[in-house]
């Protein structure tokens, strides 16, 4: 079953890591790359663990959300159809059942769905997609309570659905917005959206740097545990960079049952390219050209001193996917599943 593609099959799952008391990281992509650095990280964590039966991914994309718009980014076409397309396909020939890996059970899930912009995937991909954060966080509360209920009694069958209980905007008793508002979760509203949206998960306001406008980014634990302990482990944390180690695996004892992440997958293989350009610059650039990158004083003179052999090895795709983006993105694939799905809370 490597492509989950019910709602309720998706919804099993989910059940059984709160159960289990684990998390689940949920990778976004905007690449291929991504796509499958997630797919090796993922079996790979599966081979280390010595884990007999198939292992949950999840893998996601935004797309018309405007922080992030992954679909249009996926492709060099700059388009959400082409990306629509090539996403699935890549997900489609990865999970396929007589490939490397046929045992995973594979997820797909669409975050920070738009109402309206984003319909179309949800009417033309309902046998694909098996997860969906519906986000009316940019409405009132009120009415965000409202469609989200609208969008429960509709695809409940069809979904694992996550709302966003936060607030973005301050609105007006007349229903004006009157501008940005970046507040923690209060657990009453978080226990109150839950309970009248029948949704099965919730994204709340923990400090991390989702969304943060002002003030310092820092993970609000002890709310999570509150909210929790209200409505169980129902939990999705959006934000992972700012979080430390040790606060990443206390995460599934705070009731956070999932976590999205993207920029983690980003950063550190972007971090690592910037480097490693850096050391082999002999070898990318020719000789006059680093000579007037010390004249303009981008570099130090001793690199007069480094012997000059540029190599095509050092240009190419394969160079930056293979020694440089795959093995740093796989290993942070595995790093958040052994600190997540391999630490249940006791």
């Amino acid at each position: 079953m490597p492509i989950i593609n019910e709602g309720e099959q998706a919804r099993e799952i989910i059940n059984r890591l709160i159960q289990e008391k684990r998390s689940l990281p949920c990778f976004c992509t905007e690449s291929v790359y991504t796509t499958e650095a997630i797919f090796k990280g993922a079996l790979k964590f599966k081979q280390k663990e010595g884990i007999a039966e198939n292992l949950p991914l999840i893998i996601a994309f935004t797309a018309s959300y405007q922080d992030r718009q992954q679909l249009r980014n996926y492709t060099g076409l700059a388009d959400f159809c082409e990306g629509m397309l090539a996403v699935k396909s890549d997900i489609e020939r990865l999970a396929r059942s007589d490939g490397p890996f046929a045992d995973l059970d594979v997820i797909i899930h669409l975050d920070h769905a738009q109402p309206g912009a984003d319909n179309w995937i949800i009417e033309a991909y309902e046998n694909l997609v098996a997860s969906v954060m519906w986000d009316c966080s940019h409405y009132s509360i009120k009415d965000n309570i409202r469609l989200m209920k609208d969008f429960v009694s509709r695809y409940r069958s069809s979904f694992v659905i996550e709302g966003a209980v936060d607030e973005i905007y301050n609105y007006s008793p007349g229903g004006e917005n009157l501008g940005i508002i970046d507040n923690i979760t209060i657990p009453d509203v978080a226990e109150k959206y839950f309970r009248e949206t029948g949704c099965d998960l919730i994204v709340a306001n923990l400090g991390t740097e989702h969304r943060r406008t002002e003030g310092t980014v820092q993970y609000h634990g002890d709310v999570a545990r509150e909210i929790s302990s209200r409505i169980g482990s129902r939990l999705v944390l959006h934000g992972t960079s700012s979080i430390r180690e040790e606060e990443l695996k206390n995460l599934p004892g705070d009731g956070i049952v999932k976590v999205n992440l993207w920029g983690n997958l980003e950063a550190k293989p972007g971090k690592k390219l910037a480097r490693t350009l850096i050391q082999n610059l002999e070898h990318i650039l020719p000789g006059e050209e680093i000579e007037q990158l010390i004249e303009k004083g981008y570099l130090d003179e001793r690199m007069r001193d480094r012997p000059y052999k540029p190599s095509i090895h050092y240009l190419t795709e394969k160079y930056r996917r293979d020694e440089i983006y795959l093995p740093e993105a796989v290993s942070t694939v595995i790093e958040f599943y052994s600190s997540l799905y391999g630490n249940p809370r006791s």
